[in-house]
């Protein structure tokens, strides 16, 4: 195996060459030593690295490694031998993550930082008979936020609802020729609209939505090259209606006898089905009414069926507009010659059936001498009570209220008044003969009352036997 030489200046400018290993000698055949790979030796000149200029390089780029400058003074060709030196201690690179290594092309050769901060290379060069240079080092700094991806979300792009509209991102870039994946984000969309990011069909650079509702819609992107984010930039999608306006129709009710007016505009239509809103307004009164003109006479102007207070005889007119939440319909009137001093006619009522109840007798306590010492009394019974069946003639508002007209002492309502009430009646007392029979009868007044002051009263009756 062939060794190194020793090589040392002495004084004189001589040059003492030792040879550290005798098999530098060879035999010839004939036994005698020949000096002829120790002369090769001897003429052999070590080869010198050349690792290249220090630099900057971003982070995922590939950067070069030139070390194109080595060469071997004896003009031999030489081959480059790189490897890692020094990394940041995150770097997951391993010591040989070069594109070509170990071999004569390698002298320019590429590696990619895979974090930021120093990277320190080292390169030796190897002659044909594997002497090698001295190690030479390059320094490289690389750096993340170097030469950010750029997002272009392309051309702002108009329709109509319910169209599919589309925007380009093809012209979003990356300096270092990295490849982009793209993000889409909707971030703005007209208050009536349903549509999130989830509804947007992304394939690569491009991204389509259908618009729900008319308006704009922002959309951003950000690209990212496998390392960084990009800034966003934004674009805009504008969906125009194709809405259809509602028609508003307004009809009289009834002009109740206590000066109610009922108004409907139920049979308002809207080609698309959408949902109606209504604005009543008051336009034209009597002049010696007193009703304040617009919307405030209503008792609900955004109703379907509203009502207003006639309060003197004359001509009346009101207004209506309906809006399906996009557009307005035109405004229709409606006349009214209007005399709320008419004849009251008294509601027509239609409350709980009366109604029979029975319970048999608790057991009693015996006496001291066996008869009977003590009855408890049966359990209470609860009755729910309505009018919800009352009607007025004429259509006037009618008020409900409740009284106990007969029974005992303890009988008891829920409440007075409303289209509905719970009536308690106690037990009657229990009974030591198996046949008598305590019973408790309840009598309940409900009285009808419109708006003019016309009552009806009707009473029910409720019967409870206990024994």
């Amino acid at each position: 195996m062939r060794r190194s030489l020793d090589r040392r200046v002495v004084s004189g400018g001589l040059v003492l060459v030792m040879l550290a290993m005798t098999p530098w000698l060879s035999r010839c055949g004939n036994g005698a030593v020949s000096s002829q790979p120790l002369l090769e030796a001897l003429n052999n000149t070590r080869p010198v690295a050349r690792a290249g200029a220090d630099g900057e390089s971003p982070v995922g780029a590939p950067l070069v490694l030139d070390g194109a400058s080595s060469y071997d003074p004896d003009g031999d060709e030489i081959s480059y031998h790189w490897w890692v030196d020094t990394k940041p201690e995150s770097s997951q690179l391993g010591d040989s993550p070069f594109s070509i290594n170990g071999d004569r092309n390698a002298g320019l050769t590429t590696v990619v930082p895979d974090v930021e901060g120093v990277f320190i290379f080292a390169l030796q060069v190897e002659d044909p008979d594997g002497v090698r240079s001295d190690t030479d080092w390059v320094i490289f700094r690389a750096r993340s936020t170097l030469d950010l991806p750029i997002a272009n979300a392309g051309t702002a792009t108009s329709g109509l609802e319910g169209d599919e509209l589309c925007l380009d991102g093809s012209a979003s870039v990356d300096p270092n020729g990295l490849p982009l994946s793209f993000d889409w984000t909707l971030v703005a969309a007209p208050s009536a609209s349903g549509v999130t990011t989830e509804d947007l069909d992304t394939a690569g650079a491009s991204c389509c939505l259908e618009p729900d509702a008319p308006g704009a819609y922002t959309l951003a992107l950000v690209v990212n090259n496998g390392l960084v984010d990009s800034e966003p930039d934004f674009a805009f999608i504008t969906a125009g209606s194709t809405n259809e306006g509602p028609e508003a129709v307004a009809e009289l009710v009834s002009a109740a006898s206590c000066s109610f007016v009922t108004l409907t505009g139920e049979n308002s239509t809207d080609p698309e089905d959408d949902t109606l809103y209504y604005d009543w307004d008051l336009l034209l009164v009597p002049a010696s009414s007193g009703l304040i003109l617009g919307e405030e006479s209503f008792d609900d102007p955004t109703a379907q069926s509203p009502r207003f207070y006639a309060d003197v005889p004359g001509s009346y007119k009101v207004q209506l507009v309906v809006n399906d939440g996009e557009h307005y319909s035109t405004p229709v009137f409606l006349d009214m010659d209007l005399d709320p001093a008419g004849a009251s006619a008294p509601p027509e009522i239609v409350a709980t059936e009366d109604a029979y109840f029975y319970s048999p007798s608790p057991v009693c306590s015996a006496g001291p001498y066996g008869g009977c010492d003590s009855c408890p009394n049966c359990p209470n019974e609860v009755i729910y009570l309505d009018a919800y069946g009352t009607t007025d003639p004429d259509g006037d508002p009618v008020e409900i209220t409740w009284s106990i007209a007969a029974g005992p002492d303890s009988v008891n309502l829920a409440i007075d008044s409303g289209w509905e009430t719970q009536l308690t009646m106690p037990g009657p007392a229990g009974s030591c003969p198996p046949v008598v029979t305590n019973t408790h009868e309840v009598q309940v007044q409900v009285t009808a009352t419109d708006c003019g002051g016309a009552q009806s009263t009707q009473l029910l009756t409720f019967v409870y036997d206990c024994g």
